[in-house]
C-alpha cells in the first residue's frame, strides 16, 4: 500500500487539498501503477532515498521523474540525470516547470531501455550465469 491520508498531511502542516491536488490516500499496487500510467511526471524531493523502487516504477510507466539530488542507493537518480538533467536539481519548481512545459521527446522509451538491467529475466540471467558460477565455483 501507498499513499498519504489527508488528516495526516495536515497534522504535518499541509493546507490541502490544493488547486490540482488530489489526496488519494493509500492505494493498492494495482490502482497505484495505474494511477502512474495516466501521470506524466513523478516528483520526489526525499532527504535521504533508499532504492526509489517508487521512482523506478514511475519511470518503468512511462512518467518524467522531477527529483532532488538525495544521498543513498538512490539508482533512479542517475537515470534521470542521464535521461533529462534539467529535471534533477534542487530547484524543485524549475525542473517541474521544465518536465510539464518542455517534456523531452522519447523520454518514456529511452527510461524503459535504461531499466532493461533491473527487469527481472535479465536478473536471473546474471545470477545464473555470473553469480552462482562464483558461489558455487
Amino acid at each position: 500500500m501507498v499513499g498519504a491520508e489527508l488528516e495526516r498531511l495536515r497534522a504535518l502542516g499541509y493546507a490541502l487539498p490544493a488547486e490540482g491536488v488530489r489526496v488519494t490516500g493509500m492505494l493498492d499496487q494495482t490502482d497505484y501503477r495505474a494511477l502512474l500510467r495516466r501521470a506524466r511526471t513523478y516528483v520526489c524531493a526525499a532527504r535521504r532515498e533508499d532504492y526509489g523502487i517508487a521512482q523506478l516504477e514511475a519511470l518503468a510507466d512511462g512518467c518524467m521523474l522531477v527529483t532532488t539530488p538525495s544521498p543513498g542507493p538512490y539508482v533512479a537518480l542517475a537515470m534521470a540525470r542521464e535521461l533529462d538533467p534539467r529535471l534533477v536539481g534542487d530547484n524543485l519548481a524549475k525542473a517541474l516547470r521544465s518536465a510539464l512545459d518542455e517534456p523531452t521527446t522519447g523520454y518514456a522509451e529511452r527510461a524503459l531501455s535504461a531499466l532493461a538491467p533491473l527487469r527481472r529475466a535479465e536478473v536471473d540471467r546474471m545470477v545464473a550465469e555470473k553469480l552462482l558460477p562464483r558461489l558455487l565455483g
